[in-house]
């Protein structure tokens, strides 16, 4: 199940599992100062859960906060109330 899981959230962002290149520019919206950052880093296994479980992402589009949600749960986030 998390290997489709890690496959679908890297076809959205543009890449395949098979075709991955080894190294890549990661992207991430600083939560305190609202800027964003990009790094290169490897996407072995390990670079690419850790970076994924840090909220960087592979495409600038999945720095919109909905929109992440929506790739790493499959699902809309659910909207405030109130």
């Amino acid at each position: 199940m998390e290997r489709t899981r890690k496959t679908h959230r890297l076809i959205a962002q543009g890449y395949r599992l098979s075709t991955i290149p080894p190294v890549v520019t990661w992207y991430l919206t600083d939560k305190n100062t609202g800027k964003e950052r990009e790094l290169r880093g490897r996407t072995d296994e390990y670079t690419l859960n850790l970076y994924r479980g840090k909220g960087f992402v592979l495409d600038r589009k999945y720095l919109d906060s909905q929109l992440w949600h929506e790739l790493e749960y499959g699902m809309p986030r659910p909207g405030m109330t109130g």
